[in-house]
């Protein structure tokens, strides 16, 4: 498994001074570190590289503004399993163009990216959905005309 991004809250409460929540997981349960990576901050072009590469990217947020990872992500194809909250229900429609689950149900969680993993000929649809999703309605070359036009003529 591997982690993109710092140890630090960015939205949400903090942990008391000299604690972090990595380390909190990493106290609390007993991980094989050997599979599991945490890179820090990535420059963007290795990042794409690690979005490129994974077999799934969890997506898990209570309602809040969405994350521009998430449609990055499926913007080069990537898989999401994303909480089925809003805005990701927005965005993915489950088993279309991604897939989603309860965020609190951890053993369903695992269940899917099981199914991620020992399947992955069955997700291929999912991954072109995915991109075809983002660039339909995210596509800046395609959005940007319109916008202009509507500040215009408004």
């Amino acid at each position: 498994m591997v982690i993109v991004g710092d140890d630090r809250v960015a939205y949400g409460r903090s942990l008391p001074e000299g604690e972090s929540y990595k380390k909190l997981m990493l106290d609390t349960y007993d991980y094989d570190l050997a599979r599991l990576h945490f890179t820090g901050s990535l420059p963007y072009s290795q990042y794409l590289q690690v979005i490129q590469a994974s077999s799934v990217h969890v997506y898990l947020t209570r309602p809040f503004v969405l994350s521009w990872s998430m449609l990055e992500v499926m913007s080069t194809g990537g898989l999401v399993l994303g909480s089925k909250t809003p805005p990701v229900e927005e965005v993915i429609e489950d088993g279309v163009n991604g897939l989603l689950v309860d965020f609190f149900a951890i053993d369903r969680i695992v269940e899917r990216i099981e199914e991620v993993l020992d399947h992955p000929d069955k997700m291929a649809n999912l991954r072109v959905k995915a991109r075809e999703t983002i660039q339909e309605k995210y596509d800046l070359s395609r959005l940007l005309p319109e916008h202009i036009d509507w500040i215009m003529n408004n």
